[in-house]
């Protein structure tokens, strides 16, 4: 158990700070601590409520390495968050909530490409046929969009709750 709890204890940075008090750690060294206590049993289900709150963008990123660790090796893991686009890179689905009710769920890429409104995608065209497709557009009363805009679990989010098109 000591090999077990030592190597968890470097597995969430804190390997320095190992011989201190828990009172005398932050905010975010306390996020740590909490998440090393989580998992030190090896759980095959991990419950997680704001792991990276209160804790720095070094820590944060640390610590979501260590979840996208501890998801490929199997371990399911249940998260709550505000972060958004923390959410979007780590989990493969998501409820959303908007005060206690369900109002959207699936998986992330799902969610976030039907959030793209439909596009037509032109490619390898000469400079000369661009821009008649131009002038034929303009003539229509469209413009042409030169890149599509990147949809993030943010817009979802508030698409969902306010009721408002994501871009």
């Amino acid at each position: 158990m000591k090999a077990r709890v030592a190597d968890v204890i470097e597995r969430v940075g804190l390997t320095a700070a190992a011989d201190r008090r828990v009172g005398a750690y932050s905010k975010g060294m306390l996020q740590r601590i909490g998440l090393a206590q989580a998992i030190v049993h090896e759980p095959k289900l991990l419950i997680l409520d704001e792991p990276t709150a209160g804790v720095d963008p070094v820590a944060g990123e640390a610590i979501a390495r260590l979840l996208l660790e501890l998801k490929s090796q199997g371990t399911t893991i249940l998260i709550t968050s505000h972060l958004l686009g923390q959410i979007e890179d780590l989990c493969d689905r998501v409820a959303i909530l908007d005060r206690g009710r369900l109002v959207v769920e699936g998986r992330v890429s799902d969610l976030l490409r039907e959030a793209v409104s439909p596009a037509l995608e032109v490619t390898a065209l000469s400079e000369a046929e661009r821009e008649e497709l131009d002038r034929w557009l303009a003539e229509r009363g469209h413009a042409p969009v030169t890149s599509a805009p990147r949809v993030r679990l943010d817009d979802v989010f508030l698409a969902c709750v306010t009721g408002r098109d994501v871009r």
